[in-house]
């Protein structure tokens, strides 16, 4: 089954009868696979370039000496930087875990100094922009699909994004898993590497990078809130390809202290 790709124009217009349509395509694509690609012209043509994706994540590129000034060590919501080789752990990847600096209740990211990494911070918080607001759309085509007023899972679940950054070297490898959340928006190295397992199958699909989009799967937490009409799909990573795989994902989970339950319509 092919993952269909969803322009989400319809939306940064408010075009009210296209909005619709597009959230009851997503909807469908949540309900038989799992996940979807999005794309709007709104997006930058460079979204999932490699150059781009190599500048975003050019910090894995710093002697770990450099690295380990931001380890999420140091910090109390595990933010900043991991490599699995430190952890006991079937995996094979490291990465920086980093979430949104706004109000009071959230911890601050780990940056380097400016001087370390000229014009990374400025980078990774254009791209958390661009990513965020690809879910705050999403969580509006999510409500619309589940037959609700646009904003109505913003309003009852309050989105948190969070962001990691991933390297993996030949060989490296995460594990098959569900995501716990709502919304994980994915952007891909065109080099390849993950793979899902849709509704009914058993059989793991390699999934590509598309020009100009971002590769979309719903969680366990969704899943729970439409009462398993939409699927949470597993997922893993196996890098064998010379060279290192990158990637960044954005994970739109609902506030900790929400209640995940069924809706009732």
């Amino acid at each position: 089954m092919e993952i269909p790709t969803i322009d989400l124009l319809p939306f940064h217009n408010s075009e009210n009868q296209e909005m619709l349509i597009t959230a009851n395509k997503i909807a469908n694509a949540c309900k038989n696979i799992g996940a979807f690609y999005v794309t709007t012209s709104k997006l930058p043509t460079f979204v999932n370039d490699s150059e781009t994706l190599h500048q975003l994540l050019r910090f894995f590129e710093l002697p770990v000496s450099i690295k380990n000034k931001i380890s999420a060590k140091h910090n109390v919501d595990h933010r900043g930087y991991v490599c699995s080789k430190n952890l006991e752990s079937d995996e094979l990847r490291e990465w920086i875990y980093m979430g949104d600096e706004d109000g009071d209740s959230y911890a601050k990211n780990q940056w380097l100094e400016e001087s370390e990494l000229p014009g990374w911070k400025d980078a990774i918080n254009s791209h958390f922009k661009l990513m965020s607001s690809t879910g705050n759309l999403l969580y509006q085509a999510f409500s619309l699909a589940l037959g609700k007023d646009r904003h109505f899972l913003e309003d009852k679940f309050d989105r948190e994004p969070t962001i990691l950054l991933l390297r993996y070297p030949t060989g490296g490898k995460c594990p098959e898993h569900t995501d716990v959340g709502f919304l994980a928006i994915n952007l891909l190295d065109p080099i390849g590497g993950l793979q899902i397992k849709t509704r009914g199958s058993n059989e793991w699909i390699d999934v590509s990078a598309r020009p100009n989009t971002f590769l979309c799967h719903i969680g366990d937490a969704l899943e729970r809130v439409t009462n398993g009409l939409w699927y949470s799909v597993p997922h893993r990573v196996r890098h064998n390809k010379p060279g290192y795989r990158y990637g960044i994902v954005m994970f739109n989970n609902p506030h900790a202290d929400s209640v995940i339950a069924p809706l009732h319509h």
